[in-house]
C-alpha cells in the first residue's frame, strides 16, 4: 500500500512539474508576445510624432511664406507710395 501511495505521489508530481513547465512556457510566450505589442505600439507612436512634425513644419513654411508675401506687398506699395510723392 505505501508503495503505491509512494507511486501515485511521484506520478502527481511529475504531472504537477509537466504542468508547471507548460504554465512557465505559455508565459513565456505571452511575455515576447507583450513585449512585440509594446514595441509595435512604440514604432506607431513615432510615426504619429513624425507625422505631427512634418504638419508643423508645414504650417511654419506657409507662415513664412504668407509672411514674405506681406512684407513684400507692403515694400511694393510702399515705394509706389514714395514713387506717386514724386511725380
Amino acid at each position: 500500500m505505501a508503495h503505491q501511495d509512494l507511486q501515485d505521489l511521484q506520478v502527481a508530481m511529475v504531472s504537477m512539474a509537466a504542468q508547471d513547465k507548460t504554465e512557465l512556457v505559455e508565459n513565456q510566450e505571452n511575455v515576447v508576445h507583450q513585449e512585440e505589442m509594446e514595441a509595435a505600439i512604440i514604432a506607431h507612436h513615432q510615426e504619429l510624432l513624425q507625422d505631427i512634425r512634418m504638419c508643423f513644419e508645414f504650417i511654419v513654411q506657409s507662415m513664412h511664406r504668407q509672411l514674405f508675401l506681406y512684407t513684400t506687398c507692403f515694400a511694393a506699395t510702399s515705394v509706389f507710395l514714395q514713387f506717386q510723392k514724386v511725380i
